[in-house]
């Protein structure tokens, strides 16, 4: 009786076992647990502080109007592949373009971050996730805790509006390619901002 006893309590403590590791596995961006794979590496509060992007640039996109929803091929719901995105009204004294791809909603989760832009380059079209670009612009570490883009995946039936900033900068970061979020951050604090542009859209699952 004490043998079968002892394999009870064994049986249950590992059903308990597996149960807190199944709890511990789920969970995406901005912090749903609805089972997808996007599980977000931070908890977003290393966001870009790098202004608003309220200047006088100009930031848009085929896929959808500023203010509009993003259409669902864009968010981990469907491609996961970013938007195609152009900009005009860069100053001709910048030296480097930087875009942000943000989720204000989300304590500033960083969807897709690319620095190092040189200023001739007007958009892009199609974006590998790579850590450096054939425009020899360089690709951030987001969120997620990938190179590249991690497209909307908010919690639940929230509707989250996310901002595609692009800055134009004084001067190249000069980070490696592939540096954290928090790397750029930190030289942007060091980089003159000369102007700016913003593209918002929201998604809601």
């Amino acid at each position: 009786m004490k043998t079968l006893f002892a394999l009870k309590i064994a049986v249950v403590t590992l059903l308990f076992a597996l149960a807190a590791t199944a709890a511990a596995c789920g969970g995406d961006d901005d912090g749903d647990s609805s089972g997808t794979d996007k599980t977000p590496a931070t908890d977003g509060s290393g966001g870009i502080d790098a202004g608003e992007g309220a200047g006088k640039m100009e930031v848009t996109s085929t896929a959808f109007q500023d203010g509009e929803t993003i259409p669902e091929e864009y968010s981990c719901d469907g491609d996961d592949v970013p938007p195609p995105v152009s900009w005009t009204g860069v100053p001709d004294d910048a030296r480097s373009l930087v875009l942000v791809m943000d989720d204000p909603d989300a304590d500033g989760f960083v969807h897709w971050l690319v620095y190092d832009i040189p200023v001739k380059v007007t958009g892009f079209a199609e974006t590998p996730d790579s850590e450096k670009l054939p425009s020899g612009a360089k690709q951030a570490v987001n969120s997620f805790g990938d190179v590249g883009y991690g497209g909307p995946c908010p919690p639940g039936d929230e509707e989250h509006t996310y901002r595609i900033r692009v800055l134009a900068l004084d001067s190249e970061l000069g980070l490696d390619p592939g540096a954290e979020s928090g790397e750029v951050n930190d030289a942007l604090a060091d980089a003159e901002v000369l102007d700016s542009g913003k593209l918002e859209g929201t998604f809601a699952k």
